[in-house]
């Protein structure tokens, strides 16, 4: 119930900066992960709140920031750098603060195909409660069906590296699903 409950509060703060944003909804066999993304119109700014539950392997819990280029908002190629704060469990609760980014690709010539791809990384000193690292790696094709509506097939791998049992994946695994803009 407590992770539910900072869920909702993660996703009901970032709508105070909204004007817009996204739903990014990502399943596979044993795991779900939402992710929310309030854009502010006009400002490259970008404020997410996500989890990720898998059934065998743990949590994770998100919350972050980017600064995306909206110099040529029509543009098939967008991308975002930024930071994310993560609280997970997939051997004990720890903390991570990881950097990184995101890049979106869908040019018109393709018909509706595109590619995306995100990579957020936390060495050892951003690292807390005995873990040497974290990483969110995310690689996805998707399709547009409507204007606002993509629907993906990809992979996601989410790790932490503990110090005393080394890694310890959260999820690992093929996922579909689909992101509405709003």
């Amino acid at each position: 119930m407590k992770k539910i409950t900072w869920f909702v509060l993660l996703i009901g703060l970032s709508g105070f900066a909204s004007a817009g944003g996204s739903l990014d909804i990502g399943l596979s066999q044993e795991s779900i992960r939402v992710e929310h993304d309030a854009t502010r119109i006009g400002t490259g700014m970008h404020l997410t709140a996500g989890m990720l539950y898998q059934e065998e392997d743990g949590y994770a819990l998100s919350a972050g920031f980017n600064a995306v280029d909206v110099s040529d908002p029509d543009s098939d190629l967008i991308g975002g750098l930024g930071i994310k704060g993560f609280v997970y469990d997939s051997h004990e609760t720890a903390f991570s603060a990881a950097v990184g980014g995101f890049v979106r690709y869908s040019p018109d010539f393709l018909n509706g195909l595109g590619f995306e791809g995100l990579l957020y990384y936390s060495p050892d000193v951003i690292s807390f409660n005995d873990t040497r690292s974290f990483y969110e790696l995310v690689a996805r094709v998707t399709y547009k069906v409507m204007p606002q509506a993509r629907v993906f097939i990809g992979y996601q791998d989410v790790t932490a590296d503990y110090k005393e049992v080394g890694e310890k994946p959260i999820d690992r695994a093929f996922t579909i699903g689909f992101r509405i803009n709003y």
